[in-house]
């Protein structure tokens, strides 16, 4: 979504630039450029694997088009002009949260990105972690990020759940055991807010090192936990704006998108006591210690009385025009060096 955001903001804001956009060659059946805005030349990609496309074929391509400088995302390109967008390193700083093949994959993520002119990333947290774990790295900056415009201008829609407005309590993101689901669901539990007619609902999908759902099944059965996915925009918006408070109780992230969309929505949000949290909802969170229960027991409580009282809306600290300005900026850097 941030590839697709970027280049859309781009053709928006800067017309006069050629844009060329690489993608993996489709079959006929597959085939479909509708998304992809006017003005943008398209390349197919031969290779199929992200990595192979981003250090072998793309610098084929740039050298071809004689293109100034080349963005990818994740893994680098083998050229010298060019940009890698890392969303975070947590698997190197936490290997224990990923599983063996994700730590595989992965690790050839910091090796190529030695090579590129810099490497931008999303909070000045994560700019901190990628330069700790990689010194020698040439540059990093961090542009932010921002609430996806199809989910910003969804019309609001009621998903098919046994919920009432403002009886739930939302939590969204992967279920894995770096999003701290169990204490999550435990500790609330210990308020005895939570029950079938006031249900915690868990969003997300599986990925790497899967969440211990046995943890809380008994919660399961009874429906005073709730899991869902394949939401729609709509759908998600109006769980969103219709909580009793948003949770995030996760042990780290690069960022943390979905506490970000839940504030911009209205939503009172309880969220651990990291750093990035700290920096990108700031005096709008009700932050707690993450593993300790009794401590988030305690501010799920206050929270939880405190909805309804009136509080300064939160204002997202970037936009995607921001956001594009930042990465094109870096990319002039490098074209210009």
């Amino acid at each position: 979504m941030v590839s697709v955001e970027t280049v859309k903001q781009w053709v928006r804001q800067f017309p006069q630039d050629e844009v060329i956009l690489a993608i993996p060659k489709l079959r006929e059946s597959e085939s479909d450029h509708s998304t992809i805005p006017s003005g943008i030349e398209v390349v197919d990609t031969h290779l199929r694997k992200h990595p192979a496309i981003n250090l072998l074929e793309l610098p084929i391509i740039a050298k071809r088009k004689r293109v100034d400088a080349t963005l990818t995302f994740s893994f680098s390109s083998s050229s010298k002009r060019s940009a890698v967008f890392l969303h975070d390193v947590l698997y190197q700083s936490n290997p224990e949260w990923f599983s063996w093949a994700e730590r595989r994959y992965f690790s050839l993520i910091p090796v190529l990105a030695r090579r590129p002119q810099s490497v931008i990333t999303t909070s000045k947290n994560e700019r901190e972690r990628i330069i700790e774990h990689n010194p020698r790295l040439k540059r990093v900056i961090n542009c932010g990020l921002a609430v996806f415009p199809p989910l910003a201008r969804a019309a609001i829609e009621r998903p098919n759940l046994n919920i009432a407005e403002s009886s739930y309590i939302v939590c969204v993101g992967r279920f894995n055991v770096r999003k701290n689901l169990e204490r999550t669901v435990r500790a609330l539990q210990k308020t005895k807010l939570i029950s079938p007619h006031f249900p915690v609902v868990l969003i997300g999908e599986a990925s790497g090192v899967p969440a211990d759902f046995s943890e809380f099944a008994d919660a399961l059965a009874e429906k005073s936990v709730i899991m869902a996915s394949n939401l729609s925009n709509g759908e998600l918006k109006w769980l969103y704006k219709n909580c009793r408070f948003f949770v995030c109780l996760s042990l780290d992230e690069g960022f943390g998108l979905p506490v970000v969309e839940a504030a911009t929505f209205g939503a009172p949000v309880l969220v651990s006591d990291i750093p990035v949290f700290r920096e990108t909802v700031g005096s709008y969170g009700t932050f707690t210690e993450p593993t300790d229960l009794d401590s988030i027991a305690a501010a799920a409580l206050e929270l939880n009385q405190s909805v309804g009282r009136s509080r300064e809306p939160y204002t997202e600290q970037f936009g995607w025009e921001s956001i594009c300005l930042k990465i094109r900026d870096e990319l002039l850097l490098i074209a210009q060096s």
